[in-house]
């Protein structure tokens, strides 16, 4: 089985601020994380075998986000890993203006194979 990306909601975090991953896996905090790890409520693991020249991490103000975006010969890819608790629309108000005001950097790139 190919596993490179794994999204996990509701985390567990231990006191000393961290989740704990097996070494195979790079683990991608929320951009909040480090000011208030207790509200980490997403996370995402990747296999450490991919290149971390090939992807980076996009700043989202939610500890509820955790956004990832793949670059290749193919264009781009761009995950989002959302906690929604449901009872409100905050968080979905943060993803639409998140898209309204990163479009650009979120839209497909010409690969010059078209």
């Amino acid at each position: 089985m190919n596993i490179d990306v794994i999204a996990l909601q509701e985390p567990a975090i231990i006191n000393t601020s961290c989740s704990i991953v097996a070494r195979d896996w790079i683990l991608v905090y929320p951009t909040p994380h480090l000011s208030n790890p207790k509200k980490t409520r997403s996370l995402m693991l990747i296999q450490a075998e991919i290149s971390t020249d090939s992807w980076n991490q996009l700043n989202f103000p939610s500890s509820d986000v955790t956004v990832v975006q793949f670059l290749g010969k193919w264009g781009k890819l761009t995950i989002f890993n959302i906690y929604n608790e449901g009872v409100n629309n905050s968080t979905i108000n943060l993803l639409t203006k998140y898209q309204r005001d990163n479009h650009q950097k979120l839209e497909h790139c010409q690969t010059g194979n078209t």
